[in-house]
């Protein structure tokens, strides 16, 4: 039977690309930099708090050396190691912001984890909804004006937070949504988990410098550190450092990764001494990676005014490819993306891709370009002589509208039309988006005090009593509280027959839902 590290060593032995977290992208960049010691000697440096090792929960000496590089490097009030991933940042920042049973001014497509502190503290959540983006009805920005109308018709919310960027890499107007959160009295927690590269990239987009009160950064996403580790930045003096700490207590092992730790001292260190240069080197590669994409037929990439660039947005839909196709493609050429949803690819690039890296995604997007670029053409000809047919028949039948000499005839004819638009509509080979639609979503009717399981079949009308949420993203879809619905129950399904793992789905397909709920 085949284990955990069997399968890691069959997929390192065949030396993939890595367009995914984490964004060191394995030994070969530490090596580059004279740190290979430290990935191939882990083993003899897993210690626990002996003499001299300092401790993550009173920290005076290495770590608090750790900690005091981070507030430099992101001129932080302080800076707080996080061993159990941005999720336990999250949770502590928003515990320390709120009393028990108060009130958070929340983005929608927030990571579960902002929901885990819900249930956590009791809190009570205010929704804003992400804008759609232009392209794609990606879940892009939380305008300001949306937050500025719900402190006004919230008065007693006392934080707010938002992801910027959020999973797909738009980032939202920070500046302005600080302004006016602390205009109203309420702290702004930002989760910058996607964005720990934005303070030495783009400026203009990191948090730590628009205002925010707490940013959490998730380093090993992007930058040099292992995966579950993270950096929770205190910006202002809003909130105490004392209380974000006591909540970290709370919420981190009280046995912390000396491995993890010392990798974030790692990616300090890399970033202090290297950072400029590598920075730059994947920024020019990122150029050169739009530059020739395109002149890739067939391919486009996103391109929004917010978008953060070192998430590369991939669409191939004119090519007949779903994003799930298009990954399967990339995969079986060793390349291994981030997130596939809809139509969409999202290419996770991080510090230590190399120009190699991107060249080989050219290759590959080049391949699959070529062997369906002629089908492809010779598909959209059919469609538009299709579309010309149609419109002539409609044409017609509108014709004769006006010269019907009954009722009946009128009726007959007005039921012609109908069905060509549904045989229409059928036909159609155009590429649906099938992301569900979190805007207007589903109802929420109070707390769940009891909980029983259901199978999720049977579970239209009932309330939710955890999350359902599909990973990637990591944004649910229904909510503690919410009434789940046919189209709820229909999306799950088929998200689960597609190969999305979905969390709070149980193995045998049921759901936890209210068996009693209070207002």
């Amino acid at each position: 039977m085949k284990g955990i590290l069997s399968f890691l060593e069959e997929h390192r032995d065949s030396k993939p690309i890595s367009f995914h977290m984490p964004g060191h992208k394995g030994k070969d960049f530490y090596e580059s930099l004279g740190m290979g010691s430290f990935d191939r000697d882990c083993s003899d440096m897993d210690i626990t708090e002996i003499s001299g090792a300092d401790n993550l929960f009173q920290p005076e000496g290495i770590i608090r050396e750790t900690m005091d590089k981070y507030k430099k490097l992101y001129g932080s009030e302080e800076s707080f190691l996080l061993i159990n991933g941005s999720s336990c940042g999250i949770i502590a920042a928003i515990l320390a912001s709120l009393e028990s049973g108060g009130k958070l001014l929340m983005a929608r497509n927030s990571h579960k984890s902002v929901y885990n502190a819900l249930e956590l503290g009791k809190i009570e959540p205010v929704y804003v909804y992400p804008k759609p983006t232009r392209e794609y009805g990606l879940m892009g920005q939380i305008s300001p004006e949306d937050v500025k109308a719900a402190l006004e018709e919230n008065p007693d919310v006392k934080a707010v937070i938002v992801p910027s960027p959020n999973y797909y890499g738009i980032c939202s107007d920070i500046r302005s949504i600080a302004d006016i959160s602390h205009s109203h009295g309420a702290l702004l927690i930002v989760d910058q988990a996607h964005g720990a590269h934005l303070k030495f990239m783009k400026e203009t987009m990191a948090a730590e410098n628009l205002g925010a009160d707490i940013v959490i950064n998730s380093t090993h996403k992007t930058l040099a550190s292992f995966t579950q580790t993270a950096i929770l930045n205190l910006c202002s003096d809003r909130i105490s450092k004392e209380s974000v700490a006591h909540h970290l207590h709370l919420l981190e092992s009280t046995s912390p990764s000396y491995l993890l730790m010392a990798s974030l001292d790692v990616n300090a260190d890399i970033i202090q001494n290297y950072g400029q240069g590598l920075f730059m080197a994947w920024q020019k590669n990122l150029d050169f990676f739009y530059d020739e994409a395109m002149w890739i037929r067939g391919l486009m990439t996103m391109d929004d005014p917010n978008l953060d660039r070192t998430k590369i947005i991939l669409d191939m839909s004119y090519l007949d490819l779903t994003g799930s196709r298009l990954a399967h493609e990339l995969e079986k050429r060793g390349i291994f993306t981030e997130l596939s949803d809809g139509p969409i690819v999202m290419c996770m690039t991080g510090i230590g891709n190399k120009r190699y890296d991107y060249e080989r995604l050219l290759m590959a997007l080049s391949e699959i370009s070529e062997e369906r670029i002629d089908e492809a053409i010779d598909r959209a000809c059919k469609r538009e002589a299709l579309r010309a047919e149609f419109d002539e028949r409609r044409d017609r039948l509108k014709a004769a509208v006006f010269q019907a000499k009954s009722k009946v005839e009128l009726d007959e004819i007005e039921k012609s039309l109908q069905a060509l638009e549904d045989e229409k509509d059928l036909s159609s080979d155009e590429y649906q988006n099938y992301s569900y639609e979190l805007e207007g979503g589903a109802e929420c009717v109070g707390f769940p005090k009891g909980k029983k399981s259901v199978p999720l079949k049977d579970s239209a009308g009932e309330v939710a009593a955890t999350c359902l949420t599909p990973y990637p993203p990591g944004v649910p879809i229904i909510c503690p509280g919410e009434v789940i619905t046919e189209e709820v129950i229909n999306h799950l399904v088929a998200l689960k027959a597609s190969g999305k793992k979905v969390t709070g789905l149980g193995a045998e397909g049921t759901v936890l839902v209210a068996s009693e709920i209070t207002t």
